[in-house]
């Protein structure tokens, strides 16, 4: 039978049921014809949903429409939409009242018209709807089901200007706000009938389970707007969209033979998203530290307005995927209908350049560990962000003194371009100020602000900016500072005038503040510096107020002369270990056995040293370690003393095949016993031992293919001489098919085999069946299928073992 539908407006909204008294929840997928018409006996009182002027409308109705049959065409232009998904789906009309909207409230304790507000994305969209009736009539079960349950709605897809973090952005979101903000209003009409008209009013909310990213589009998310389902709200709350107009009005339209030739339900949607800027943090290209320009601010545009696009991707943009068969939710968008129905906001005036004050000259621009803001400007004013800066004076020079436009300026965020002076691409002017303009001794806070004016006319206010100034001191004073030797304890050297105080940078980053100031010379505590010839080493001088009298004055270093000595304890063949002492600057030592070098390393801790020798020395052998510095300089060689009456012995395992009792090979010296391990785990002690060959006994099932084995070999005072791992074969794999047969009309093919066969592949005249084949016992079957071999056929059968090893291929017996 064909589907029905019939021409309905929907919100991207979730509709639940009435009340229990009149209608019942549904939860099957289906519904069949049975079920409905025991529905229609027992649970659809027409008296509770209709009129008596209503029943006898809606029965001229029925049987008006049973009479008029089907002229095949489809009065719904979306026949590709998917079904499945609902009975009650959703089309964006292409005429009606929409608006998309943007507004903009900033926070009233911010100091700027783009500080941590609330950004609100609005819409309305005027919609047609499709009820799916899937049987001639009785389909009002099932719409039902769909409108308690929530299943129906769209799918939204928001684009911000690049750049815009969109996962940052829906962080932002006032859910509680938002869901506060979607209503549906629609009416459903049975045309030329006066009776059968229902104002609906469903509810609908954002559904936070659908949002989804989109990778190669970072300043875009998508999130579908569906219904409150009954059972997530309350009594109240439910009872007030009025869910006996709602039931009246599926069943009447789930009744009717080719409702969609007379049926109509028009009506809009509208929404709102509430982002709290204050808790965004940040946009993707924001090249600043943790985002600073950009995190709790309203987003920037290359246009200075505001504004968003949103798709409204409606039953034509939807389908099932995997997953979404009877529940929207789980819907996926069609390729190619991504960016259906685009709605462009209105705008709001944002930002595009900003201030960051800066010396002009180039004189305090002493901050150098954070990246250049504007292109050939390099570094920058100290201070703790790029908006509250710090200026401490130098001697002779006053704040009060200095040109009134030395620190200013203003950069576009998209160019990285200084636009301070105005009259350059779309800028018409700028205009910066500072107060106080006069300053006194001791701190002063001094406040930039300022505006861009571009050519069309357009003002955009810029980012407020502090400059804390401490104003130069009328105390001087110098420091010479000796040259440091890596290591030593404290940086030395001489100091002027009203010295008091010195702080240390090391690679432009202050480490610590002190010193010792007496008589002229001063000394300052480094030791838990570490400080190496890689680093950059410089001194601060200041006086009693902290007011600075000298920046950046360079210590200059020199690498100590390296010494050391090296003692190593006897050593006892076996050992695994080299022990002994060491003095001064050994960081690792290099080990020669017989005049030839072994290997370089060793743990060197607290004037004790352990250096891994894992049996290279054996009785006999001449043996010394060098000792050397950090940069590889010798700096001793010392004999190793060797334990001259210490066993020695070594063993030459075999290959060992799984299944075999003994493990054998062959040994020197005084080997006595050995002990057994299999991955890394202890089994046994035990060996037999004669004329340099050995046996070891190996319990069945101890060794399985794949296993690390390794025997430890001994003497008879248990003093370890020799470790070697010994290699594993796993057995051989075969196997037989001895007979195969096929009776012409059966469905299985019958044999016997042999070996480790353990699934096999069928070809027809050259052709691959499928894989299978039930084997034991030594006899097979394996499943071909009724009729697909024929008399004459050329039928062959493939066995394989477990790790799909070919073991043999014999061709079928075909019996008429």
């Amino acid at each position: 039978m064909k589907k029905k539908y019939w021409k309905v407006i929907t919100t991207a909204v979730a509709i639940s049921m009435v009340t229990t008294s009149v209608l019942p929840s549904f939860t099957n997928a289906e519904v069949s014809s049975k079920h409905v018409a025991q529905e229609s006996k027992v649970e659809s009182n027409e008296d509770k949903l209709f009129t008596k002027e209503q029943q006898r409308d809606l029965k001229k109705v029925k049987e008006k429409a049973a009479g008029m049959g089907k002229d095949g065409k489809n009065t719904y232009a979306s026949s590709s939409a998917d079904k499945s998904i609902t009975s009650l789906m959703v089309h964006r009309k292409s005429s009606g009242d929409a608006t998309t909207g943007i507004a903009y409230t900033p926070s009233p304790t911010g100091n700027n018209p783009y500080e941590g507000g609330e950004l609100t994305a609005s819409f309305k969209v005027p919609l047609t709807g499709i009820v799916v009736n899937r049987l001639i009539s009785g389909n009002g079960p099932e719409h039902r089901r769909n409108w308690e349950q929530g299943n129906h709605g769209a799918r939204l897809t928001y684009s911000f200007p690049e750049g815009v973090d969109a996962r940052q952005m829906v962080q932002t979101i006032n859910w509680e706000k938002s869901n506060q903000s979607p209503s549906a209003d629609f009416k459903v009409r049975i045309l030329g009938v006066n009776t059968l008209v229902w104002n609906l009013h469903w509810g609908i909310k954002w559904n936070r389970d659908t949002i989804t990213f989109n990778p190669a589009k970072p300043h875009e998310f998508s999130i579908m707007i569906t219904g409150k389902k009954k059972s997530e709200v309350s009594k109240a709350e439910w009872n007030s969209f009025d869910p006996i107009s709602t039931a009246a009005a599926l069943t009447a339209v789930g009744d009717i033979p080719f409702a969609d030739k007379m049926a109509d339900m028009t009506g809009s949607a509208s929404g709102a998203l509430y982002f709290d800027i204050s808790k965004y943090k940040g946009n993707t290209d924001d090249l600043t530290k943790n985002n600073e320009l950009t995190a709790g601010r309203l987003f920037p545009s290359k246009s200075r307005n505001a504004e968003y696009t949103y798709h409204f991707l409606d039953d034509n943009a939807l389908t099932a995927g995997t997953s979404g068969k009877g529940d929207i939710s789980k819907s996926v968008v069609k390729a190619g209908h991504e960016y259906d129905n685009p709605s462009k906001s209105t705008a709001i005036p944002t930002w595009d350049s900003y201030l960051s004050i800066w010396d002009q000259e180039q004189v305090y621009n002493t901050n150098k560990s954070e990246s250049d803001l504007a292109e050939g400007e390099k570094f920058a004013l100290p201070g703790k962000s790029i908006f509250n800066r710090n200026l401490q004076v130098n001697g002779g020079e006053d704040f009060n003194t200095f040109n009134k436009d030395r620190f200013n300026r203003v950069i576009n965020y998209f160019t990285h371009k200084d636009i301070t002076k105005g009259n350059t691409g779309e800028v018409s002017h700028v205009d910066v100020s500072h107060t106080p303009n006069r300053v006194g001794e001791g701190e002063t806070e001094v406040t930039y602000k300022g505006k861009v004016s571009y050519v069309n006319g357009d003002v955009r206010q810029l980012i407020s900016n502090n400059l804390t100034v401490k104003n130069a001191p009328s105390t001087e004073g110098t420091i010479t500072p000796d040259t440091f030797t890596i290591g030593d304890s404290n940086i030395t050297g001489k100091y002027t005038g009203d010295v008091k105080r010195l702080r240390l940078y090391i690679n432009g980053v202050s480490v610590a503040w002190g010193g010792n100031l007496q008589d002229g010379v001063f000394t300052f505590y480094a030791a838990n510096q570490k400080i190496t010839m890689n680093d950059k080493v410089t001194m601060n001088a200041y006086d009693a107020d902290d007011n600075l009298l000298k920046e950046n004055v360079p210590v200059n270093l020199k690498e100590a002369s390296a010494t050391g000595s090296i003692d190593p304890a006897m050593y006892t063949p076996g050992d695994s270990n080299i022990t002994g002492t060491y003095k001064g600057d050994v960081v690792k030592a290099k080990l020669y056995v017989n005049g030839n070098y072994v290997s370089a390393g060793g743990d060197f801790s607290n004037g004790v040293f352990t250096y891994y020798a894992g049996g290279k020395i054996h009785a006999g052998d001449k043996a010394y370690l060098i000792a050397m510095d950090k940069t590889g300089k010798e700096l001793e060689r010392k004999d190793i003393k060797i334990n001259a009456s210490a066993t020695s012995g070594s063993l030459n395992p075999s290959a060992y095949n799984v299944g075999e009792s003994l493990i054998r090979g062959s040994y020197t010296g005084s080997v006595a016993k050995m002990r057994l391990l299999v991955n890394g785990k202890l089994i046994s002690w035990g060996g037999d031992f004669s004329n340099g060959s050995f046996s070891y006994y190996v319990k069945a099932g101890t060794i399985k293919a794949g296993d690390n084995v390794t025997l430890e070999a001994y003497d008879q005072n248990d003093q370890k001489l020799d470790s070697k791992r010994v290699q594993v074969k796993g057995q051989a794999t075969s196997g037989s098919i001895d007979s195969s047969t096929y009776q012409i009309g059966d469905t299985t093919i019958k044999g016997t085999f042999s070996g480790d066969i353990t699934v096999a592949k069928v070809y027809i005249n050259g052709v691959a069946q499928a894989w299978g084949g039930d084997f034991g016992g030594g006899g097979f079957s394996y499943y071909i299928g009724k009729n697909k071999i024929k008399a004459g056929d050329n039928v062959t059968i493939e066995g394989y073992s477990k790790d799909s090893k070919l073991l043999d291929t014999k061709k079928v017996t075909i019996l008429n």
